[in-house]
């Protein structure tokens, strides 16, 4: 990564000067992003503070914990009812579980902090991963352990850290002194000597983790799934209904897929997509565990799939007629920029830049693929607008698509930003359009071509739903629905 933000984590540099080596909390932190990506984002954002906001949000998880209940074979109630027993059964602390109050097969937990913890504890330390997933509920299995302190021993009280910078190698016993943030203490259930021998196994159980979020994985897997809040929203504008034929191109780990089929009561035909085989085992896994049999699983390119190819999952031969589906889903591979937590996103301009040319391919072969009248959702985990509002300018200018108002509506609206000229552009990036390539063996500078669209009207962009971290709590999301138009032929 070639800079850290502007004035980003001066506590640190302030703590180096002193000579200290405790962790920093994780209320004087912020994402670490590459101060390129930061000034491309410049050029969507009018507003300084919005964006800064958005940046500043992403160090933390989301305000709620959701679940997804799993219709076909249980209830909202139901499902509160057993948790709440496994909480009591376990020890756990109780936490409130309540039903969303517009998608009728939610329910959450709400997540308070950052807590103030007091570490000092002998250090275990984890990688940024590890430490994202501590800080959404999850306990630390034995691979997870970077480090720790000598001499640890089984049910003992430690302090959990992240390593920020990468730097802590595998059965590290020293004192770390670089970067590091707290993220809660727990206590141990085996030795410092098992942690780098174990394959498997909680290792650290959190009982004082900086935000109060419970560990979820694994607890009731046939009728509850952890999903992000915009992630079923998704699902719900697409709009399922019994025996249709519907697409999902690029559907692992199969949340959605399997979501979809709830919605239509697993009357129909699914196809889920994915390119690669074990991805797409992935997705039959979690159908045989939530007891779904209207998906059809395929390992293909599905930016071919107007063309026969050999499916690697079912080693048939596949094609798809054109106008062969009711409703499409395509949730493309994206730069994933409002996933959070995220403690540093080491994601370079060059990288961002490379997403939207093939979420295009995409695009084209779905608007095929659909049928006339049909609906298409267009969804993304990414808060950068060239993935998500100039991907619906694409698609409006060059299909017979209609956008359509994405509800359930529970976002905010998508942006409208005024056109750059290139002189504008340039002096935002600085030499952000300048980046370090490699040809035989040598760095050399190489020049990045970065055009801003004109975006959505300011109409268009109430339909589309961005879900804003700063402002919406959950991550950070974009969701667009169109409708197929008969094709102009003259």
């Amino acid at each position: 990564m070639e800079e850290d933000n502007n004035n980003n984590n001066n506590e640190w540099k302030e703590e180096e000067k002193e000579g200290k080596k405790k962790a920093i909390s994780i209320r004087e932190c912020k994402t670490i992003l590459d101060s390129k990506v930061i000034s491309f984002l410049k050029l969507f954002y009018d507003d300084s503070i919005l964006l800064e906001n958005v940046i500043s949000s992403l160090i933390n998880p989301p305000n709620q914990t959701t679940m997804r209940i799993n219709s076909l074979k249980s209830n909202r109630e139901e499902a509160i009812q057993k948790l709440n027993e496994i909480f009591s059964k376990e020890g756990r602390m109780q936490m409130e579980i309540k039903k969303h109050s517009i998608l009728k097969d939610c329910i959450f937990i709400h997540v308070n902090g950052p807590l103030s913890i007091e570490g000092g504890h002998p250090e275990i330390i984890v990688d940024t991963k590890c430490g994202e997933a501590i800080m959404r509920g999850a306990d630390i299995f034995a691979p997870g352990i970077l480090g720790a302190a000598s001499g640890i021993r089984s049910n003992e009280k430690v302090s959990v850290v992240i390593d920020v910078d990468k730097q802590v190698r595998k059965g590290c016993t020293e004192h770390y002194r670089g970067r590091k943030i707290l993220v809660g203490n727990g206590m141990t259930t085996m030795s410092r000597s098992v942690f780098y021998m174990a394959k498997s196994g909680v290792a650290v159980k959190m009982n004082e983790p900086v935000f109060s979020s419970p560990p979820l994985n694994g607890i009731l897997p046939d009728i509850l799934y952890l999903q992000n809040l915009p992630s079923m929203v998704v699902s719900h504008v697409l709009n399922p209904q019994p025996g249709e034929t519907i697409l999902d191109m690029c559907a692992s780990p199969g949340g959605k897929s399997t979501h979809i089929a709830q919605l239509m009561k697993d009357d129909g035909t699914i196809h889920s997509i994915d390119k690669n085989e074990g991805k797409a085992d992935i997705i039959q896994k979690l159908c045989n565990q939530l007891g779904i049999t209207c998906v059809k699983v395929h390992a293909l390119d599905s930016t071919k799939l107007l063309n026969a190819q050999k499916d690697l999952y079912s080693k048939e031969d596949i094609k798809f007629e054109a106008g062969s589906f009711d409703r499409i889903l395509l949730d493309p591979p994206c730069s994933g920029l409002g996933q959070r937590p995220r403690i540093r996103e080491d994601m370079n301009l060059a990288s961002l830049l490379s997403y939207a040319p093939y979420q295009r391919k995409l695009m084209h072969t779905a608007v095929q693929l659909l049928k006339e009248g049909g609906t298409l959702v267009y969804s993304t985990c990414t808060l950068n607008p060239q993935e998500n509002e100039e991907l619906v300018r694409f698609a409006l200018d060059n299909f017979p698509l209609r956008l359509e108002r994405a509800e359930p509506y529970l976002g905010s609206p998508g942006l409208v930003w005024k056109k750059k000229s290139e002189e504008e552009i340039n002096q935002i990036l600085g030499n952000g359009k300048e980046t370090l390539g490699e040809r035989r063996g040598k760095k050399q500078k190489k020049s990045l071509d970065v055009n801003i669209g004109v975006g959505l009207s300011v109409e268009e962009a109430s339909k589309v739903q961005r879900f804003d971290p700063s402002l919406d709590g959950t991550i950070g999301f974009f969701v667009a629905k169109f409708v197929k138009t008969k094709e102009n032929t003259s």
